[in-house]
């Protein structure tokens, strides 16, 4: 059919459907932001275009509110998986047939977009909703050539679609497991992900810069770079929600930075054909007939033939004979020729122009030029240069030996690969760039330049996707002051906290059977305020889930996890905190997640404290100089057993909030996915829910403190601590044998007896075993008392009480 899509369009739109123009022959759209029409129609304007330039194109359906559909499109040929789709799902009057499998028409219901895959990551099949887009018959197919088949015209029964089922995923998930299937996680409902206007801005300012210099590098034309910056902007619209960006301004942006690149202090030279099939009505538009012909490069021989030229209309004697010698090296020094090409020019100039100028002066001058205003004989020159050319996209800092650059909504770490590389490539040819030392040195003199802390306000909050959520409850705009270094990558919607039914539900049914229920969901939602807040070290306390296999630890790390953007995690084991590399990873996180706890490496009680209650310590970048920083990050474990240390002291075991998972899932309502479904369906909600923890954190200045948690740390105490355990399990009866106080020798050998009887109990030295009786004198209330014993050697006699005397003691 040759016009295809003029044929068909019109029935479509007709009935309020979004019809698409596709690639003659493909699946993908022809136009540019086709996703807009998942919530609208095209105007006329645009259907009348559509029917003149792609006639003969494909058709497709953009999906979602406006068509009123959604497709389930099954990718494989397995029947066992067709049989089971036609019992489980609302019959669709509508299949379109494909080579393997096939697609099903339902009425749109708002689902997400989801695929799911095997663990090989081959996809099983994919529900297409807002946003996508499906190619309908009679489109020809892009491999067989022929034309997509339908077992009914989609408009006869459009009326008749039936909804899915709002869990339809889990339906489809489930059942494909019962079949035998292996999935993957990848491909789970796709969440929306909102990107903060500032931050899209700046983001698209940065393309533009990045597509200029493709341009000038003769990667691509003009046109060329117009054209892929639309089809970023169309990834970037199909996978963000929220206002969109005016790809336009990002085309101004782009044509802006080439015009001050060319005719700017820079003076580079654009390859010629850059502008193919560029309008002068374009030019004109976009200020780029500023340009001209002696802004483009030659080739060797263009050069030799406009000079020969010049100066053959010249005589030997005329002293404008050097001056068109110069504007050729001026073009030579503005653009790369190959050295032996330019040694061949700069000597046929030495020779041929009759100016008496030397091939050796020729190199000098031509050096000179290259030059410009920079003379690059000094790092401090250059780094101005290279810091001029990042701040055209944002403000630049030098903070925890890294730079960074305001992105609109938070700081952006940059990667010091990409400052070498802008050195070498833009300014290697100056006397003071050509090493690799030198590169070293500009870096060191750019960050003296820039360095500044990244905070400048003392405001604690969260940045949200809309706005900087303080501590107060304020939503304020994003600021460079707030020192942030992510942005979440969703809204705060504070009207949803009571919509997160899944997860409220998992966690009373996870904690069903444990009388402190109500206080250890209220202290889990303060410690995930207190993390999303970055307030965590204010309250000092590393949070432990703990509990048998299969209980919901991971579940609850995972959602944790998922609430944060990537750049705001760590995952730094606690055993290794004393390392003066690793803690350098707490640089910027909201979140360090370690997992399970080691069973044989020892936590280092010093540094713990330390890390946890966000004090000043010592990190190191390899290769870089040392800096200290203050960890503001909350430190969340999950395990199956307690925390191991040899730091025996009250404060280590002061520094945790444990919540214990008591109960196992059984293995036949084991759900591994269940996590990634919380976090796509209930996401913002969930923040929202743990926020409401706040005001209670701000009054009470410290956790809830479930009972729970008191057994679980006393456990852990007892286990870390033999000489703990003793005294728990023999009372203070034991200071007072044979009806008189205990010296410490007679107490010692009571010890040692205990633990070979107890068996896993290791008991320590005389002298550990004194130092930690004083430790535990206030614990277990008794009074250590020295004196000389008739040999007049100092003895420990242990008395029950506080208030014990040496006259008591005797």
């Amino acid at each position: 059919m040759a016009d295809l899509f003029a044929a068909h369009a019109p029935a479509f739109w007709s009935r309020g459907i979004p019809a698409i123009p596709l690639v003659k022959g493909q699946k993908r759209p022809a136009i540019d932001a086709w996703q807009m029409f998942s919530d609208s129609l095209p105007t006329e304007e645009q259907k009348a275009r559509w029917l003149s330039e792609f006639a003969h194109g494909n058709i497709g359906v953009a999906l979602g509110p406006q068509s009123g559909i959604e497709m389930l499109d099954v990718d494989t040929d397995d029947p066992k998986v067709h049989q089971f789709i036609d019992t489980v799902l609302p019959h669709s009057p509508w299949r379109r047939l494909g080579r393997k499998g096939f697609a099903l028409a339902f009425r749109w219901s708002g689902h997400r977009t989801f695929r799911i895959k095997q663990a090989d990551d081959a996809t099983i099949m994919e529900l297409l909703s807002a946003k996508t887009q499906l190619v309908i018959p009679p489109s020809i197919h892009p491999d067989t050539g022929l034309p997509y088949r339908a077992n009914v015209d989609l408009l006869e029964v459009y009326d008749e679609l039936p909804p899915l089922p709002r869990d339809v995923e889990i339906i489809l998930r489930e059942g494909l497991k019962e079949l035998g299937y292996e999935l993957s996680a990848n491909g789970f409902t796709k969440l929306t992900e909102w990107v903060a206007p500032g931050a899209r801005d700046n983001r698209m300012i940065q393309v533009a810069g990045l597509y200029a210099n493709t341009i000038l590098r003769g990667e691509v034309t003009f046109l060329e770079a117009v054209a892929q910056m639309r089809g970023w902007h169309d990834a970037r619209v199909e996978k963000v929600a929220g206002d969109d960006v005016d790809i336009n301004k990002g085309i101004v942006r782009m044509a802006e930075f080439l015009v001050s690149d060319v005719t700017g202090d820079k003076r580079r030279m654009l390859p010629v054909g850059w502008d193919a099939n560029l309008s002068g009505e374009m030019k004109s538009g976009l200020g780029l007939n500023v340009i001209t012909d002696e802004n483009q490069e030659w080739t060797p021989e263009q050069v030799r033939t406009h000079l020969d030229a010049a100066l053959g209309a010249l005589p030997p004697e005329d002293l404008r004979r050097v001056d068109e010698v110069n504007k050729a090296l001026d073009r030579i020094a503005r653009q790369q020729f190959d050295a032996l090409h330019e040694e061949q020019i700069l000597r046929w100039i030495a020779e041929t122009s009759m100016t008496g100028i030397s091939f050796t002066s020729l190199k000098r001058r031509l050096r000179e030029l290259r030059q410009g205003e920079v003379v690059g004989t000094d790092h401090s020159e250059i780094a101005e240069q290279v810091l001029a050319d990042l701040r055209r996209f944002g403000e630049v800092r030098f903070a925890f030996n890294k730079f960074w650059s305001w992105t609109g909504s938070h700081w952006e770490r940059k990667i010091d690969e990409d400052i070498y590389r802008l050195i070498s490539n833009d300014y290697g040819d100056l006397p003071a760039a050509r090493k690799a030392a030198d590169h070293s040195g500009i870096l060191k003199v750019m960050g003296r330049k820039v360095s500044r802390p990244l905070v400048d306000s003392a405001l604690v909050g969260i940045n949200f996707a809309n706005g900087y959520l303080s501590q107060d409850g304020r939503m304020l705009p994003h600021d460079p002051a707030y020192g942030a270094t992510y942005c979440l990558p969703y809204r705060y919607m504070p009207e949803l906290a009571d919509r997160c039914p899944r997860w409220l539900a998992f966690l009373n049914e996870r904690w069903a059977k444990d009388a402190d229920r109500p206080d250890k969901i209220t202290a889990l939602q303060e410690a995930m305020c207190a993390t999303l807040m970055g307030m965590a070290p204010r309250l000092q306390r590393a949070v432990l889930l703990v509990g048998v296999a299969r209980s919901g630890k991971s579940q609850v790390l995972k959602v944790m996890r998922g609430l944060l953007p990537e750049e705001a995690v760590s995952n730094i084991p606690p055993n290794t905190w004393g390392d003066k590399f690793m803690p350098v990873g707490f640089v910027g996180k909201l979140l360090n997640v370690a997992g399970e706890l080691s069973e044989s490496k020892y936590i280092q009680g010093d540094i713990f404290k330390q890390v946890v209650e966000g004090e000043s310590i010592p990190v190191q970048y390899k290769g870089k100089d040392a800096f200290d920083i203050r960890p503001m990050c909350a430190h969340w474990f999950g395990s199956n057993h307690l925390p191991k240390t040899r730091d025996t002291s009250e404060g280590f075991n002061r520094r945790w909030l444990v919540l214990t998972f008591n109960q196992p899932v059984p293995l036949e309502d084991v759900q591994l996915d269940f996590a990634d479904i919380l976090i796509a369906e209930e996401r913002e909600a969930i923040t929202a829910w743990a926020i409401q923890g706040m005001p209670r954190l701000i009054r009470q200045h410290s956790y809830t403190i479930p009972a729970s948690h008191a057994q679980a740390v006393e456990a852990m105490a007892d286990a870390n601590d033999s000489v703990r355990f003793f005294m728990k399990q023999k009372g203070v009866g034991v200071l007072c044998l044979n009806s008189a106080p205990t010296s410490s020798t007679q107490l010692y050998t009571e010890y040692y007896r205990f633990c070979a009887e107890a068996g896993d109990a290791r008991p320590v030295t005389l002298r550990s075993f004194l130092g930690r009786m004083e430790n535990l004198a206030n614990v277990f209330g008794f009074t250590p008392i020295s004196q000389k014993d008739k040999d007049g050697n100092t003895q420990v006699l242990y008395v029950n009480g506080t208030s014990a005397t040496p006259a008591e003691a005797a």
